[in-house]
């Protein structure tokens, strides 16, 4: 963010309201994260959109997916939650915002997650902001938390350093600090 008025380009991943529930999960990624002038032929599309990516853990999370043509209504929680996060990460937008990303994924699944994060952050100078009730989880690779304390204040955690401030509960990713693999 550069400061300037304009619109805000960003994506998100809760889970089902960020897909589409009578669609496929190919259909949905078509449709949302691949750029509308590269779509011409679905399937050639969407495995020269996969050939693009250059980011080996996201491709990891997509194999990890099975099936593309699963109808999202069909989906487990975890699968549903896998799926959301993916199409959000596939997208080019500049802030991400992921709400629990975490909540049904393995541990495994979850370090995945945080390599493909590091990765968009470090090459790509993207915004992930994180709302997690596991803040923990996501305390290595960020910058900013933001968090209640005991007596319900929300308090700023920058590099250590505390502050109680008026903010919403989240967790930041800030892009300007190098991450180390």
């Amino acid at each position: 963010f550069e400061g300037q008025r304009g619109v805000i380009d960003f994506t998100y991943s809760w889970g089902k309201d960020s897909l589409h529930n009578n669609m496929s999960i190919k259909d949905n990624l078509l449709l949302d994260s691949i750029p509308t002038s590269l779509i011409r032929d679905k399937e050639n599309n969407l495995k020269e959109f996969f050939s693009t990516i250059e980011n080996p853990h996201l491709i990891k999370l997509v194999d990890s997916l099975g099936s593309l043509n699963e109808i999202v209504s069909n989906l487990t929680d975890d699968h549903l939650k896998l799926t959301s996060l993916i199409k959000a990460m596939m997208s080019k937008s500049e802030f991400v915002f992921l709400v629990e990303p975490c909540k049904f994924s393995s541990t495994e699944l979850i370090q995945t997650i945080k390599e493909s994060i590091k990765f968009e952050v470090q090459n790509y100078h993207r915004k992930f902001l994180i709302r997690s009730s596991k803040m923990d989880v996501w305390s290595d690779i960020s910058t900013h938390l933001i968090t209640k304390d005991k007596n319900f204040q929300y308090v700023k955690s920058v590099n250590h350093h505390q502050a109680t401030i008026p903010v919403e509960d989240h967790i930041e990713i800030n892009l300007d600090k190098k991450i180390a693999s």
